[in-house]
């Protein structure tokens, strides 16, 4: 148990050293994340309607095209997905070990052992958790992309019929 408290006291000094000389408030940050959000707020509210769409029948072809790409990012989105809840009981699994370190005696080589198991196990899921996060946010970013690029493709060829905006 001295191990954890040890680990968690090295790991929290610099953090908490560093915080007190930052200042982390930058206003064009602020403004371009508050930017973005609006935007990605506007653009999960903005819908297509199938039935004007297939009036034009390039734009219906583009929009089968624009399924199809958007169904295989939702696939690999749920593999990432699973990946990352996978990190995370991996990381639950951890704590075992690191309780058990704490009913050992001290000096007892078990103990080490055990620590070291625990360790083990929470670096693993957190790499496994920190991909499956990543690759989720990758996946989404393709996904808000592809569909600029279908309003972007209604906007200039069919003169936006088929948006429908919900706000």
């Amino acid at each position: 148990m001295k191990h954890l408290v040890f680990l968690f006291i090295l790991l929290w000094i610099p953090t908490l050293g560093k915080a007190q000389y930052i200042n982390t408030y930058n206003p064009y940050l602020t403004a371009a994340l508050t930017a973005e959000a609006i935007d990605n707020k506007k653009l999960d509210n903005i819908r297509f309607d199938p039935e004007a769409i297939k009036q034009n029948l390039a734009a219906w072809e583009t929009y089968q095209t624009y399924l199809d790409q958007v169904q295989k990012l939702n696939k690999k989105n749920k593999i990432y997905t699973a990946l990352a809840y996978s990190g995370l009981g991996i990381m639950t699994v951890s704590l075992i070990p690191i309780f058990m370190e704490s009913s050992y005696a001290i000096g007892d080589p078990r103990s080490d052992t055990a620590f070291a198991w625990g360790i083990g196990l929470l670096s693993t899921g957190a790499v496994v958790g920190t991909i499956g996060c990543i690759g989720i946010l990758v996946q989404s970013d393709k996904i808000r992309g592809k569909k600029k690029d279908f309003i972007y493709y209604l906007k200039t060829t069919n003169n936006g019929i088929g948006i429908v905006t919900l706000f």
